[in-house]
């Protein structure tokens, strides 16, 4: 995946026949699934004090991680640091998002400080693999990617899964807009290896749950491209 330049705002969208833009929630086996774009959503501002490099996203370059059993395993029952979340970003994620003057009658909701590569698959604890988003942008990628990961590799199905992720920025504003996720692996099923590819966008400033109806439809898609797949 190619490195974001400055200011490019990597969303994918696509339009309804009724000419309803909407963004892209994920996409599997060539099937893409997008959801509302929600109206008047606010834009960050760029920091203004001199002290802005505690409220940034520190990383900019796309990311490559393997995540394998060993790496999950060695972080199952441990607590994530002795330290919190905010001694590395020097500033919480509430305070983040009042320093680029967010309007909360928008954001409603809690705000976390999340993992770029999640803590259980063996991403670092440290300000490098930290961004600010809403609680449900964090739940999003748990639900969505981690622990899919974390499931096919404890059944055995997969010795390994390989995560691509690029951040995208708006305008010149150091809080990600998107996170554009894509997790590659093989299975052996009757003696062949299948490639199978998933493709995930996560807004961090998004309110928009992942709720049971969001799962199901992943469900089925996942099923689907996997019965695609060991057909051939």
């Amino acid at each position: 995946m190619s490195t974001p330049k400055k200011g490019e705002y990597k969303r994918v969208t696509a339009k309804t026949p009724g000419k309803t833009l909407k963004k892209l929630s994920f996409k599997i086996g060539g099937i893409g699934f997008f959801l509302p774009i929600t109206p008047n959503q606010p834009i960050p501002h760029k920091p203004r004090t001199e002290d802005k490099q505690k409220y940034l996203c520190t990383q900019k370059e796309s990311l490559c991680f393997t995540v394998t059993l060993d790496k999950i395993n060695k972080r199952k029952g441990k607590r994530k640091s002795a330290l919190s979340q905010k001694s590395f970003t020097k500033a919480s994620a509430q305070e983040i998002f009042n320093y680029h003057g967010l309007d909360f009658s928008l954001l409603s909701g809690q705000k976390h400080l999340q993992h770029i590569v999640g803590f259980i698959l063996g991403g670092n604890h440290d300000s490098t693999n930290l961004f600010a988003g809403t609680a449900k942008s964090n739940y999003a990628i748990r639900d969505k990617i981690e622990m899919y990961m974390v499931s096919k590799l404890s059944r055995g199905e997969t010795d390994e899964m390989h995560l691509n992720i690029e951040l995208g920025y708006e305008g010149d504003v150091d809080i990600p807009s998107v996170l554009n996720y894509q997790i590659n692996w093989q299975e052996m099923h009757n003696s062949q290896q299948r490639h199978f590819k998933e493709i995930f966008a996560i807004y961090p400033l998004s309110n928009t749950p992942f709720d049971h109806k969001q799962k199901a439809v992943l469900d089925n898609v996942r099923k689907l491209s996997f019965e695609s797949q060991t057909d051939l």
